[in-house]
């Protein structure tokens, strides 16, 4: 019987093909974490639906006549949760439910095990529902597939292995819970365990599943890039080797690295990497995990950014070293998704095209954002879980730790830790302002640090002093804009640092650029843009007959390799202002600069309440440390400024959502009641409400240079033989943009939506992107105030 026509060449696929491939590569998935049989019975069991009447003569269809067939087939997924049912006892139901869950949902989204909302919830609903086939259903899987004796004994030992991974599992999350009254500490401990249990066996089928389809469909099997970790890390140590020790700041940036190579031999699990700003965490980090991995025998190294500004950089540097010309591409660069969702219908070729976009992060090396990391454990879309059972044998270096959203913290937290104690990955946190996680309730108890001595470290790398320009009222552009022309006659070239976008450009328009070079940097311009005006800006401060200013956005703060005399920063959170204070004297050229700090009259955080109330708190610290002649960026105000800012928020990090406690409480807390079978969490409602930054953010594909024949590219429906590879050059030239201000620009006719099958693409047109400022929302009239 068929389970796949490929509708190019008519060849078919049977459903016994299809189920012993998916089965053998989610066991293959599962047994990374001891769920061999629990993930291939997953495989094994999700599409015996297609053995029924109703499928079958939706085949017989499509071979005769493809291109006029609706629909999908009918329900093929609940024939195989309700032959499981019938082959267990309760009890064994009630632990195998992660995988039932699995099964109904492989084509949409995971169900709740328990609903705040109504008793009677979707997966008892599925699992009740008559099957009008099932009897044929079932004779045909024993039949042709497996006896019922060899399916009994492989569901028993799936149950064996679930059982296991309960007993480690709740074992380490009683470790880390507050003793409560019994029954309260076992339904937490339940809900602990399935939130991942289940996302982890749906993530091996989903993977499996997709993975065949796209090799029946390509008429070949998947092909792997061949990590070659060892002559890697022998270029890196090569690269390393041909940095100059001229100062003191190069000798300390060694002696971390150094740190990290010897830290590298330590066991599997959570690592703090408490390098200054400037330090050279980058490849530092990208040493210890390439030692790491190899004598762990991990698989892969993922390497996850706060901003997207930052991807193209590190991406870049590893590049030019790791890999030379000609070689096989070994770095997968993964940031916004371009698609979104449309419910037009398109012809299977082009639905094909987008499906064979790599999608599973089975790089050896990926580089992407802290959005998509939380998204692969929390959000409700499959393409983003699919990717979790590769974060396993893994190592992930997390950078600049401090920038995870304030609302996820909690989330953040359980992630790391089901990574390092069930998934054998190993964690690096890079921050230069630890602790920035150590006041948390979920925190992980056994973070080791890599640098000795931190407080020494931090006053040998000191390059810069701290100025704090206290006023009430606050400066206004004008005065901003007096005091940065002075400076730039007085100390040299000038980094301003603003909290919004509106006040950049105004500061910009303020300032007389005869006798100097300007540049400005925002999150309005898309990132080959931003590269380019890095690179300009990079040959400017190297030209000692040029003055540099440049007006930035907070972006320029993380990971960004450039050096000024002077920084001037609009009040924020003291970790931001470490951060700003790591573009002076980065390279420590003086022995010591100025960073100026003073509250912005007109920036309005009325949407940024983490940056308005982190300001307030390091006001007063900046005030005390001024009057004591103490840097604020030491250990001791910085720990202070944490514990100050996590009481502040403390109703914030567990993600709060109106009706329920919080996202967190759905996930892992559940009902505090009963539920069907042992769990009572809401995983489908706490994945369809989380959201890493609210509002998020639409991608654009912007005409700037190469991006415009892109949009001409994707307008003219030409050919695109390499689609992944297209997809990756259109991130290059897309920005993200909010909800309200697509609506402004579509109101004003400056977007144009191009169609590919289910999925489109946002195109901005000419005349709504300048050279200065990127998207040029004023310079079309719009009213519209840019955060």
């Amino acid at each position: 019987m068929i389970a796949h026509i490929n509708s190019l060449n008519d060849r078919e696929q049977t459903i016994v093909e299809h189920l012993t491939n998916v089965q053998k590569m989610a066991e293959q998935f599962g047994s990374k974490i001891g769920l061999r049989h629990a993930a291939g019975l997953a495989g094994m069991l999700h599409d015996v639906g297609k053995y029924g009447d109703a499928f079958q003569e939706y085949m017989q269809k499509i071979k005769l006549n493809p291109s006029t067939v609706e629909g999908t087939g009918g329900d093929h997924s609940t024939a195989g949760a309700q032959l499981l049912q019938e082959f267990v006892s309760e009890q064994e139901l009630n632990m195998l439910i992660p995988i039932v869950n699995a099964i109904l949902t492989h084509h949409g989204t995971l169900l709740d095990y328990a609903d705040p909302q109504v008793e009677e919830i979707k997966l008892k609903v599925r699992l009740q529902k008559e099957i009008p086939d099932y009897t044929k259903i079932k004779e045909c899987f024993f039949h042709e597939y497996i006896s019922e004796s060899a399916f009994k004994e492989y569901i028993q030992k799936a149950v064996v292995e679930i059982q296991a991974f309960s007993r480690k599992y709740a074992k380490i999350i009683l470790q880390e819970i507050n003793r409560e009254e019994y029954r309260n500490i076992a339904l937490k401990v339940s809900n602990h365990v399935s939130v991942f249990l289940t996302k982890y066996i749906y993530s091996c089928l989903l993977d499996a599943d997709k993975l065949d389809a796209k090799a029946f469909e390509e008429g070949k099997s998947v092909e792997l890039v061949e990590a070659k970790w060892s002559l890697w890390a022998e270029r890196l140590e090569e690269k390393l080797a041909s940095f100059e020790q001229k100062n003191h700041i190069s000798v300390l940036r060694k002696e971390m690295s150094d740190q990290c190579l010897e830290a590298a031999l330590g066991e599997v699990g959570i690592y703090s990497l408490s390098i200054p700003t400037g330090g050279g965490k980058t490849l530092a980090s990208l040493r210890f995990a390439l030692k790491h991995l190899q004598l762990h025998q991990q698989q892969r190294i993922i390497y996850v950014v706060p901003y997207t500004t930052i991807i193209e950089q590190n991406v870049k540097e590893m590049r030019k070293i790791l890999q030379h010309d000609g070689e096989e591409e070994v770095i997968l660069e993964h940031h916004s998704n371009v698609f979104e969702e449309s419910p037009v219908e398109g012809n299977k070729q082009e639905l094909q095209q987008i499906k064979a976009m790599k999608d599973n992060w089975d790089a050896p090396i990926i580089v992407t954002t802290m959005v998509q990391f939380l998204n692969v454990f929390y959000d409700a879309k499959n393409r983003n879980t699919r990717r979790l059972h590769n974060l396993t044998n893994a190592v992930i270096i997390f950078d600049e730790v401090q920038a995870v959203p304030m609302k996820s913290l909690a989330l953040f937290n359980e992630a790391i830790n089901f990574l390092s104690k069930m998934q054998h990955t190993t964690v690096v946190l890079c921050t230069a302002t630890q602790p920035a996680l150590a006041h948390l309730d979920n925190k992980s108890s056994d973070v080791t640090e890599i640098i000795q001595n931190i407080p020494d470290v931090t006053n040998a790398f000191k390059r810069t002093q701290i100025k704090y320009l206290p006023s009430n009222q606050g400066w206004t552009t004008e005065e901003l804009a007096d005091f940065t022309t002075e400076k730039l006659q007085q100390e040299g070239n000038v980094l301003v640092i603003l909290n919004t976008k509106t006040v950049v450009r105004k500061l910009l328009q303020k300032i007389d650029s005869e006798n100097f070079d300007v540049f400005h940097l925002s999150t309005s311009m898309c990132p080959k843009h931003r590269e380019e005006q890095l690179e300009k800006m990079k040959k400017s401060l190297e030209n000692p007959n040029t003055r540099t200013l440049c007006i930035s956005t907070q972006l320029i703060e993380a990971g960004v390799d450039v050096s000024f005399d002077c920084v001037i920063r609009s009040l924020a959170g003291l970790d931001s202002i470490a951060q700003a204070a790591g573009r002076c004297n980065r390279h420590g050229e003086a022995d010591v600069k100025n960073v100026y700090v003073f509250k912005h009259r007109e920036e309005s955080l009325k949407h940024l309440k983490t940056i308005e109330e982190g300001g307030k708190i390091s006001s007063l610290i900046l005030r005390d440390c001024q009057k004591d002649d103490i840097s604020p960026l030491s250990t001791n105000p910085m720990t202070h400024y944490f514990k100050q800012l996590y009481t502040q928020f403390a109703n914030e990090t567990k993600f709060p959502i109106k009706e329920y406690k919080s996202i967190y409480h759905l996930f892992f807390n559940g009902m505090d009641r009963e539920g069907i079978y042992q769990y009572s969490n809401s995983i489908q409602l706490a994945s369809t409400r989380y959201e890493v930054i609210e509002s998020a953010a639409i991608s654009i594909l912007v005409p700037f240079k190469d991006g415009n024949e892109l949009i001409n590219q994707l307008e003219g429906y030409e050919q695109i033989e390499d689609f992944t590879r297209f997809m990756q050059s259109v991130q290059k030239y897309s920005i993200n943009i909010f909800p309200y201000e697509r609506k402004l620009l579509e109101d004003h006719g400056l977007v144009k939506v191009i169609e590919l099958g289910k999925q489109k693409i946002l195109t901005l047109k000419d005349g709504a992107y300048n050279e200065q400022y990127g998207l040029d929302i004023e310079g079309n009239s719009l009213e519209l105030l840019m955060y």
